[in-house]
């Protein structure tokens, strides 16, 4: 009698035990579940020290007179030509210019600008500047091509028209040779063969550095190999 008493008093602590831990258990999970339960929180980020980052750029060209009046070109760091011409990173409608009438240089410190023996020379605030040597320009500088006027500023935000516009291509421009011939004549064809080397032979690069087109100066490269050849 008394060990049965034993066992049944054992039994009873076991299940009082059992169902205490599944309570807990129990309990533990909806204190899981409940939408009060607050979440924990991710650190704030912290602000950034540094200055705001700028959206003005180097280095840009603003049309105030002929086809480029009111246009803004974005010359950034890059070496590239202006004239009448396809090829040209800027083309001028403008007789009074020639094909390739003056190159350009940007950098970081600003920018450089020279004629290529155009016939009318490019003046920089109405004094002519001296042939094949490059000019360096200050903020509201103006240079006239012919009878096109740009102004020209160290940094800006405005929209480069160089990239957006579109060129015109008057029947006498429609052929390659006629852009190879006026490259030729400003003396340009030394610098196409010296980027594309610079370049490892790759046309597209070698455009992107001098601002012209990859067929022109795939073009110019030819006619340069078969002068040679003659």
């Amino acid at each position: 009698m008394e060990i049965a008493t034993l066992i049944t008093a054992v039994l009873v602590m076991i299940a009082v035990l059992v169902l205490g831990i599944g309570a807990v258990f129990v309990l533990g999970r909806l204190n899981d579940d409940s939408p009060t339960k607050k979440k924990r929180r991710k650190p704030p980020r912290k602000a950034s020290s540094g200055p705001p980052q700028s959206r003005e750029k180097y280095n840009w060209l603003i049309g105030r007179s002929g086809s480029v009046e009111g246009k803004t070109f974005h010359v950034g760091k890059r070496l590239g030509t202006i004239g009448r011409g396809l090829g040209n990173f800027i083309q001028i409608s403008d007789e009074n210019s020639s094909h390739v009438h003056a190159q350009f240089r940007g950098a970081a410190s600003g920018m450089q600008i020279k004629d290529m023996g155009s016939s009318n020379g490019t003046l920089v605030n109405d004094e002519k500047i001296e042939e094949d040597s490059f000019h360096s320009l200050n903020d509201g500088d103006k240079i006239k091509i012919g009878d096109t006027v740009f102004v020209y500023w160290k940094t800006g935000d405005f929209q480069d028209e160089a990239l957006t516009g579109k060129k015109s291509v008057k029947a006498s421009q429609q052929k390659h040779t006629h852009a190879v011939g006026a490259i030729g004549a400003g003396g340009l064809q030394q610098q196409v063969r010296e980027a594309v080397e610079q370049a490892d032979g790759d046309y597209e690069k070698a455009a992107a550095t001098l601002g012209l087109d990859p067929e022109v100066i795939a073009t110019i490269v030819a006619a340069s190999e078969s002068k040679q050849e003659a």
